[in-house]
């Protein structure tokens, strides 16, 4: 019984692993349960025993890179003190597009326009718990002292949306630098950022 569920389960990570690059590389519109059936190397009526529909295959997608997301922010939480938790914070946000850029595209450049009301709501709600992560380190670092009094909210979202911008442009090609040369970017971005919000 377990080896049947241990198969069960690899199939169904296949099924979603492969569903996500064609979604990435090709568009929703060329994503079809077939082509997807006949990549993992099972038939196409075999694919709905794990996914009913297309539209359920497509809210996993964006409902398992937010979940992914969201581990990555948590590292934040080994941290000693305030400022210690927010560096380990943005630098796991760091590392989530590094080792998964696949992960990255689907939870920052696209939208799950097809997935539902229900599991839009889900997908909406996981960012959010993702967001507050940062937020929270924010916040202790403002109580702290460490950072200017004012909104918690605006603050967090200068952190996030520079840091994206400059990973998404990485991503694409468009710096012209190596990892290593990124990553001294983004940590001295990161450090530029700090400097304009601290007291």
């Amino acid at each position: 019984m377990k080896v049947t569920k241990d198969k069960d389960k690899n199939i169904k990570k296949a099924i979603l692993d492969e569903a996500r690059e064609i979604y990435i590389k090709e568009g929703l519109e060329t994503l079809s349960m077939r082509k997807v059936a006949q990549k993992v190397g099972i038939t196409a009526g075999a694919i709905y025993w794990h996914y009913p529909k297309k539209e359920a295959l497509v809210a996993e997608i964006f409902i398992d890179g937010v979940k992914t997301f969201s581990e990555y922010m948590l590292r934040s939480l080994s941290g000693k003190t305030p400022s210690e938790r927010l560096t380990i914070c943005m630098e796991a946000f760091l590392q989530f597009a590094l080792e998964q850029p696949k992960h990255f595209e689907v939870f920052f450049l696209k939208r799950p326009d097809i997935v539902g009301t229900e599991r839009y709501r889900e997908f909406d709600n996981q960012r959010l718990v993702a967001f507050r992560i940062l937020m929270d380190r924010v916040r202790e670092c403002m109580d702290d002292g460490l950072i200017n009094k004012g909104s918690v909210y605006d603050y967090s979202l200068l952190l996030l949306t520079s840091s994206q911008g400059l990973v998404t442009l990485y991503l694409m090609g468009q710096l012209g630098i190596d990892k290593t040369e990124f990553t001294e970017l983004f940590h001295k971005n990161f450090q530029l950022l700090l400097e304009s919000l601290s007291p």
